[in-house]
């Protein structure tokens, strides 16, 4: 792809989230016209307004764990188990392990 043509993609996206998050922080702020291109502009590199407690990281205020850390761990847990079972399954004299 050559320099123009992804400076186009990048002016195409920023219209597009420019038009699409004209609404976001209630419109209150974009409803003065003197900061209306200010405002716009700083909605389209950042959505969140703030970052308190409510729209910020939840991991920052509360110490939660992502769903994709969560279910992480509960594969680990389920892994090791699975592990602790073979080890304690009985073998046979040849080395062979018995399944029932």
């Amino acid at each position: 792809m050559t320099k123009n043509m992804k400076r186009a993609i990048r002016r195409h996206h920023v219209k597009r989230l420019n038009k699409k998050r004209k609404g976001y922080w209630s419109g209150i702020l974009l409803s003065q016209e003197h900061n209306a291109l200010r405002w716009c502009g700083m909605i389209t590199k950042t959505p969140k307004p703030c970052s308190c407690h409510m729209c910020g990281n939840p991991r920052k205020y509360f110490n939660e764990r992502t769903m994709q850390e969560k279910k992480s761990d509960a594969a680990l847990i389920q892994d090791i188990a699975d592990l602790q079972l073979k080890k304690n399954r009985p073998r046979s004299s040849h080395g062979l392990i018995y399944y029932s």
